[in-house]
Parts: structure tokens; sequence; C-alpha cells
């Protein structure tokens, strides 16, 4: 618990994967921080598909064992026309236990010496007119001011705190992903191997997913791009998709919907000492709607950020980092998908043809997504008009 009257270096609000991180990274090198979070209990619900890359997260943390549904041995991939391409890849990740990663990250950050507060919701900044000095929440019922030399706004897709800052938090309807997702028992699935599913009957400016977590049980979702929808919600697209596609018995564990966006991250992470961490920034991958590797990496570059800024350095650092990691791969995959949602079926199943002749039923120890991208967009005539913007991006 909070000590009444102290000021902490660094307030983080959120205690998802790029809020524990931020605070973890911050705390271990040295700062007095402070993580709030508004839920009861971390981790819950779940909010994902749970997949990451093993660099994803490797990069950041060591994952313990109990983290770990299932490790990721390559790919199914669906074109429309039914086939199915596989692609073997035996370090290509994992599926997670992401309540139980997202609750020991934040326990390693309190061992770290970070202080948690849970059922604690920021409702706005203390500002001075120059500086944000720290949060005012209501904690527990009680209104409660956390001063702080630097924030990290780690909340997600709630803009309700960026318009606070002044930022446009604004997301166009073509660059939202609306998503749900069931956890399935008995359904059919190969574990290790993840699938995919494009066509515009099934997910319309999305794509569908089956994850294994093993144990019988798989995530499987859909997301659909928010202009697509067309008075359907998202659960109509995946209750459809899971008539078709599994016709035998299975039970539905748990439900999840959310929104994902697709845009891009917003061009400056830091605004005065305030730092955006994960859907805050919008930093989530544009092209897989995957977001928790990318939390992992801001919240990590900003908690080790600010042990810089508490030497002197300018806390920029952390955007500057960022985008020098992940910069031109979030611009390529933001394009590559604003191309693939105008393909028809038959130009998918044309796509679908060419990652079999690349790839298909070969293993490979490593894959770079914009090798990826060029090697496949550059082999189809009418991709390779519509990626001219995405030329330049590919061979920088």
């Amino acid at each position: 618990m909070m000590s009444a009257n102290k000021i902490y270096d660094l307030v983080v609000i959120g205690g998802g994967p790029g809020g524990g991180s931020c605070a973890y990274y911050a705390a271990k090198n040295g700062a007095k921080v402070c993580l709030v979070e508004r839920r009861k209990i971390l981790g819950v619900p779940l909010s994902c598909a749970e997949g990451i890359s093993k660099s994803g997260l490797e990069s950041c943390f060591q994952p313990r064992p109990n983290w770990i549904a299932t490790n990721v041995s390559g790919a199914h991939l669906h074109a429309p026309s039914g086939i199915k391409i596989t692609i073997h890849h035996p370090d290509a990740g994992y599926i997670l236990e992401r309540k139980i990663m997202e609750r020991d990250i934040v326990g390693l950050s309190a061992l770290a010496g970070a202080e948690i507060m849970t059922q604690t919701t920021a409702i706005d900044f203390i500002y001075n007119g120059k500086t944000f000095e720290g949060i005012i929440a209501v904690h527990r019922n009680k209104r409660i001011e956390l001063c702080a030399k630097y924030v990290a706004l780690a909340c997600g897709t709630d803009n309700r705190l960026l318009n606070k800052l002044g930022l446009n938090p604004y997301i166009p309807p073509d660059d939202m992903i609306v998503s749900a997702e069931y956890v399935v028992g008995g359904i059919p699935v190969d574990e290790g191997y993840p699938e995919f599913f494009l066509g515009n009957e099934i997910a319309p400016g999305g794509y569908a997913w089956v994850f294994p977590k093993g144990n019988g049980l798989a995530n499987v979702g859909i997301g659909v791009g928010f202009e697509r929808l067309n008075g359907k919600l998202a659960v109509d697209f995946l209750n459809k998709f899971i008539h078709e596609h599994y016709r035998t018995r299975y039970e539905i564990i748990e439900r999840i919907t959310g929104v994902v966006p697709v845009c891009g991250p917003l061009k400056h992470l830091v605004h005065k000492n305030v730092m955006l961490i994960g859907d805050a920034g919008r930093v989530c991958d544009p092209f897989s709607g995957g977001g928790i590797a990318n939390a992992l990496l801001s919240g990590k570059l900003a908690g080790e950020a600010v042990a810089k800024a508490l030497s002197g350095e300018d806390l920029k650092i952390y955007e500057n980092n960022f985008f020098a990691l992940k910069g031109r791969e979030l611009e390529v995959h933001r394009i590559a998908r604003k191309i693939l949602i105008t393909l028809s079926d038959k130009e998918l199943n044309e796509l679908g043809a060419i990652v079999d002749e690349l790839y298909g039923g070969k293993t490979f120890s490593a894959i770079d997504s914009i090798e990826f991208l060029k090697e496949i967009f550059l082999k189809h005539p009418r991709i390779l008009l519509l990626a001219r913007k995405l030329i330049p991006a590919l061979f920088k």
C-alpha cells in the first residue's frame, strides 16, 4: 500500500503486460514506483488470443513454465478455398496462460520494490500548467492524489486519460478490428500449430483463429473490420465460423469481446512527462492485431527510460528507442493490412498459392515478417500495383 504523502518517481496506470513490464524495469533500475490497477484481480478478464513469438517474450522476460500453455511449432493457414498451408517453425513462440503471466509480472515488480494498488481508477492528472505532477485516482471509493515525476499510461484503449492529455485518441473506423473469442473445450486441434482462416465470408477485414492451449482447450476467435460488420456483431461471425468448421460437440468455457486498434502507433509516445505504453500508444501490430509483445517491449523501454531520465537524460529516449526497434516494421505491417483487406477471395486464394509455393511444408528456424511480405507481394501483379506505397518501406 501507498505511504501517506509519498512522492514517487513513476506512477504506472494499468497492470496489464505493458504496465507490469514498465513498473518492473523502472523499479529494477532504482526508481520509486507505484502501479495502480482498477481491477480487483489482476489478469482477468482475459482480453486476447494469448499468442506471442518466442523473441517477443524472451526479449523482455524469461518465461516461467506456468506462463506457457503450449509451445508453437508452426502454423496452418487456410485460404478461402479451403486449401491448407502448413509452415513448420519449431521455435516460433508460445500460446500463453496470460492471466498467470500478467499477475506474475506485477509480482516481479513488487519484488523489485514497486508498490501495487488494485481497485484504483485513475481519473485525471495533477497538472501545474507546465508538467504533470502525478494523478488523481479513486481507491476503494476514496479520492486520492499520487504525486510523481513521471507517469506511464498503460490502460489499453480507454481514451479518457488521452483526452485529459489534450491528445486526439480518435481511431478511424477502418482502423478498428472488432473481435470475439471463446475458450472452447472439445474441438479437434493440432497441438503446437495455431490455425488462421482468411476469407471475406468468414471474417471480412480480418481473420479467424484457433489457438490450441492443451488439455482439450483452444482459443477460438474472430476479428472483423468495424466497417465490414454490416449491422452484425463479431460474435455472429464467430458462431457461424464454429458451426461450419466444427461439427463435433464442444463447450464454451469463457466468452471474450474487444476492440483492437490497427492504425499503427501514435506519432509521439511521450507527452511532456507522460509516456504511452502498449495499446494506449496504439503500438499493437497492425497486421496481426497482436499486442502482448509490443506492450511488453514498450513497457520495458519506458521503465528503463525513467531510470535514465532520473539521471538527467531526456525521457524521449523511450520513444526514440521504440521506433528505432519497431517503427519500420509497424509501418510496413500497417500498409500491408490496408492492401490485404482490399483483396477478393479469388485474390486471397492466389496469395495462398504463393505462400504455399514459398513456404508450404518447409521448416524454418526464423521468419522475418518484412522479407515474408516482400516475397509474397512482389509475386502477385495486382498486389504489386497496390503496394506502390509499401515499396519504399519494404526496401529501406
